[in-house]
């Protein structure tokens, strides 16, 4: 954990939680390791109740931030979405995963919503383009005839 505060929301998490532009979040900082090194640079946000319920001492084990976050709120996810994008490293994530500055690295964004349709995390996950894969396996659906 870098660090777990309120902030001002960047001006695309404000607009995904319909905040204004002085909007506040809750903003936890991670960076995750693998057996080689530095993995990724994330950035959790949440909206700025959820400081109330979540402390650097839920972060860290095996649960994942989304679940720590289901459990305390009391909530369940119903749906996410992600968006998988190039990005290249800025100053402080290319620092982190030991990259050179402007290195290309893959970046996901992840918005977690509950059954109500109320946005409760949003994720962005910078890796070192590396050590991280992203596979997926796509199949048909069965032929009727």
């Amino acid at each position: 954990v870098l660090s777990l505060q309120i902030c001002r929301a960047p001006p695309e998490i404000a607009e995904d939680f319909g905040l204004s532009a002085r909007g506040q979040v809750l903003r936890l900082e991670l960076l995750s390791y693998g057996a080689d090194g530095p993995l990724a640079h994330a950035c959790f946000y949440f909206r700025q109740e959820v400081d109330a319920v979540l402390t650097v001492e839920d972060i860290g084990n095996d649960e994942p931030v989304i679940r720590t976050v289901e459990r305390k709120l009391g909530v369940r996810i119903a749906r996410a979405s992600q968006v998988i994008e190039a990005a290249a490293a800025e100053k402080e994530t290319a620092g982190l995963l030991g990259l050179d500055i402007n290195r290309p690295l893959l970046k996901t964004t992840r918005r977690y919503y509950t059954a109500l349709g109320e946005l409760i995390e949003v994720a962005q996950l910078l890796y070192h383009p590396e050590r991280y894969r992203y596979e997926v396996e796509l199949r048909s659906a069965p032929f009727a005839i």
